[in-house]
């Protein structure tokens, strides 16, 4: 029986992948582009129209802060 084992062939069929990395298509790219650069681009333009909205306020106090100390200082 020992060598019973030695007579028969071994019909063992192995299949290797010869791409082991992963495939990543130019369309999930071009997709993930499509999808962001809209976004990133609201995001930019909240963010700047908040920018001078701030920049716009700080001015007016500025100039009320000048407009105080000029009426304060004025004796006619």
């Amino acid at each position: 029986m020992r060598g019973s084992s030695a007579d028969r062939p071994v019909n063992q069929s192995v299949q290797v992948n010869s791409t082991l990395t992963p495939e990543v298509s130019v369309s999930n790219i071009a997709g993930y582009l499509i999808l962001s650069i809209p976004i990133v681009l609201l995001i930019s333009i909240i963010g700047h129209k908040k920018y001078r909205t701030v920049a716009h306020r700080r001015r007016i106090e500025k100039l009320e802060r000048l407009w105080h100390i000029d009426i304060d200082e004025k004796t006619y």
